[in-house]
């Protein structure tokens, strides 16, 4: 093995020992402690995006030169080792770790791997001795930045998790949350906007903060606040959570006893809330529930003009090619396909002009084409959207209600019916348009084209458990 030293103007000490051949002979190793203020936010800043906890770091640039002054790599693994001297790290550091800020060919910042810690997660090890030095050793492969990372090891009174949702709650950015300790013994107060948290996420505009969830009551800051006991009586820390108006939403409270302190930290969470960024257009809205029709819909801020706007409904059996165009027809009684000018289609209605499978679903899409005032054109085409629904049952055969005759009429909402319709009925009919029918028995092909059941035999006995179900339309 060759060995390498270097030692920086602080006293901190760098070793290498690398294989036979893994350096040329005239290598020399190279360490400096990062201290411009730039740099240094640099190196905060990929710390942040790799989701690094930390309240305090030092930062090193450790590099190998040949006797030309060029920077080389090892061709091979080598094991380092870092001795920071006393007074070096703050009182209290805990938790320690190294991470090495693995780079790309063009200088920029590859990955942020961990190299080292004090918690056996990775290979390497970090010791604190008693005096407050620090002894890591790790293994690399090359050479760039290094950072020495810490917790603020003393009392700490609350932690805040910030987490970054878009508004349906799911996470989003690089650094999905962050972790706000409130700590020592401040007899100052201590104020934190959420905004200052907010960082730009790309495709994303940030909303607002939120208390407890997604949902939870809007925050703009929290303040730290302390009450000092007198003799034998305990301090009382508060962490208040306040609205853009600097009204109170909630407090936390740590009480910490003389002698036995205080126990854990209080906890609370905090939704950073971001809408997406929609670029301008058209999208599908469904309402097949209450009124049958996929409607086309402006987004992101897109006005229509009320008139010269013209829609050109298509659909597909995969959502993918085969698309054809949806014509307006007359489909039963006065009732058309197409609604509001076009700008509707009612999927129901045309599953019949489409002759749709009881077992397809078509996809739909739609072209809004708006005739400008100088006569060109402009055109905004909506993303597919699935009808959600089979236009017949796909499990007709159910256990309960038994029947043991042909027919059974029974009304919406009775007990052991989750079956529904919107079927009317008619005289003594009326509301009673859930029909139960029974295959075996005669009639049940000529009055309701039944002879067995969706998913049973076609010949049952009158006490069989599968029954068949049809509903009326009258």
């Amino acid at each position: 093995m060759s060995h390498y030293e270097a030692t920086t103007a602080e006293g901190i000490k760098v070793m290498v020992d690398a294989p036979e051949g893994a350096l040329p002979e005239d290598a020399t190793l190279n360490a400096s402690l990062i201290s411009d203020e730039g740099e240094k936010d640099s190196v905060a800043s990929e710390l942040d995006d790799a989701a690094v906890a930390y309240d305090g770091f030092m930062a090193l640039d450790v590099s190998f030169t040949n006797a030309a002054g060029e920077e080389i790599e090892p061709s091979a693994a080598v094991n380092v080792r870092f001795e920071v001297p006393q007074g070096m790290l703050p009182e209290g550091a805990a938790d320690l770790s190294v991470h090495h800020l693995a780079e790309n060919e063009d200088g920029t910042v590859a990955d942020v791997e961990a190299v080292a810690d004090a918690a056996e997660k990775t290979d390497g090890t970090v010791t604190l001795a008693d005096d407050n030095t620090l002894d890591a050793e790790f293994q690399v492969e090359s050479f760039s930045s290094f950072v020495i990372s810490w917790i603020d090891g003393r009392s700490t009174y609350f932690r805040v998790t910030v987490n970054y949702v878009d508004a349906d709650g799911r996470s989003i950015g690089e650094t999905q949350s962050k972790e706000v300790s409130i700590k020592n013994d401040f007899t100052d107060d201590y104020t934190v906007s959420f905004s200052d948290y907010a960082g730009n996420i790309d495709g994303y505009t940030f909303s607002a903060a939120h208390y407890g969830a997604v949902d939870g009551s809007e925050v703009a800051s929290m303040t730290a606040t302390m009450k000092k006991g007198g003799f034998l009586e305990p301090d009382y820390y508060y962490l208040s959570f306040k609205d853009s108006s600097d009204e109170q939403v909630d407090q936390l409270t740590y009480t910490k006893y003389p002698v036995i302190g205080g126990g854990d930290a209080e906890t609370a969470s905090i939704y950073l809330v971001y809408n997406e960024v929609v670029e301008p257009g058209i999208t599908i809205t469904d309402t097949v529930v209450k009124d049958g029709l996929f409607t086309a819909t402006p987004t992101g801020g897109l006005e229509l003009p009320t008139e010269g706007v013209t829609y050109q409904w298509e659909r597909s059996l995969n959502g993918s090619t085969g698309w054809e165009n949806v014509d307006r027809e007359l489909v039963t009684g006065s009732h058309y396909n197409l609604e509001n000018d076009g700008k509707s289609v009612n999927v129901a209605y045309d599953s019949i002009p489409a002759g749709a499978a009881n077992n397809q679903r078509y996809w739909y899409r739609v072209t809004a084409t708006v005739t400008n005032a100088d006569g060109t054109e402009t055109t905004y085409t909506s993303d597919a959207l699935q009808v959600p629904y089979y236009i017949e049952l796909q499990n007709g055969s159910f256990e309960t209600p038994r029947n043991v005759s042909l027919t059974n009429q029974i009304v919406n909402g009775s007990q052991g019916v989750i079956w529904k319709t919107t079927g009317e009925g008619t005289g003594s009919h009326q509301g009673h348009d859930i029909e139960i029918v029974h295959p075996s028995y005669p009639g049940s092909m000529s009055n309701y084209h039944i002879d067995h059941t969706a998913d049973g035999p076609s010949s049952l006995s009158s006490t069989a458990r599968p029954t068949a179900r049809s509903t009326r339309t009258s």
